[in-house]
């Protein structure tokens, strides 16, 4: 819910930094709504926008709580880029299977029972329709070559949709293994971000999507605390739940949603 006092807080946080936002809070009798890392967090997502586009500053004027909220394809002005590799073609409220779920642990134990990474290879390699990922962080070499083997070997398309801030560690990683995305046909990687809250001053703090999940052919999805990177992969304690049936109707919802929101990832850098 919208907090006219916490707005108000922001804005001396980001006029005068973490001492006058201190200052305002017990002057104000406010809780600390905010953990240092928090703090330390907001600070860097903050850019101003003065002087930038008109539109958005007059979004910035005219804006009741100054916060963006969900995107509606209903509503929007902006064509949504297009799935243009292909969906599983599920009607709306189709019937995908009884709802299952089993959970996986990192590192793994017993026979039947194996790791988050392991489970994560599985999925790579049965796919027939699509593979649509969410994360945070893809730097872990042997999924980016299984998701490399099932778009060039077996033309399934891979959606790849990356949090904006880790965008220059995948492009880095692909450079160090001489990948080139323009290469690969059947996969489009794409960046996205958190919500975007708009202060009355003109700036703009944009959040991160803390979301990871791998959607399998619109009826299967790996999701959890599990990144998709070495040190999860080899020293960090993570999970990821498998579910299948109805279920993954919702994550495929979000995954279209968040991929209508999606901005497309510069190859430049490579």
């Amino acid at each position: 819910l919208y907090n006219e006092r916490h707005r108000l807080a922001l804005e001396e946080l980001l006029s005068g930094g973490p001492d006058r936002f201190l200052e305002f809070l017990r002057s104000e009798q406010i809780p600390n709504f905010l953990s240092d890392d928090e703090v330390r967090q907001v600070g860097a997502a903050a850019v101003s926008l003065h002087g930038g586009d008109p539109a958005l500053e007059q979004t910035l004027s005219t804006s009741v709580d100054c916060s963006s909220v969900t995107y509606f394809p209903d509503v929007s002005d902006l064509e949504p880029p297009l799935l243009e590799l292909g969906w599983p073609a599920f009607t709306a409220g189709s019937y995908r299977g009884v709802t299952r779920a089993v959970a996986h642990f990192q590192p793994g134990y017993g026979e039947h029972i194996y790791g988050c990474k392991d489970l994560l290879y599985y999925s790579c390699i049965f796919p027939l329709q699509v593979i649509a990922i969410v994360t945070d962080s893809l730097t872990d070499l042997d999924i980016l070559k299984d998701l490399q083997e099932a778009c060039t070997s077996r033309s399934v398309p891979v959606y790849v949709l990356l949090d904006q801030s880790s965008s220059a560690a995948f492009l880095k990683m692909c450079r160090n293994i001489g990948v080139c995305l323009d290469d690969l046909q059947q996969m489009r990687v794409r960046t996205v971000t958190g919500t975007n809250f708009y202060m009355r001053s003109g700036v703009r703090i944009t959040g991160k999507v803390h979301e990871r999940f791998m959607l399998i052919d619109g009826n299967r999805v790996a999701t959890g605390s599990y990144r998709f990177n070495w040190t999860d992969g080899k020293l960090n304690s993570s999970n990821l739940v498998e579910l299948s049936g109805q279920i993954a109707e919702k994550f495929d919802e979000e995954f279209r949603i968040l991929y209508a929101q999606s901005s497309p990832l510069s190859t430049r850098r490579l």
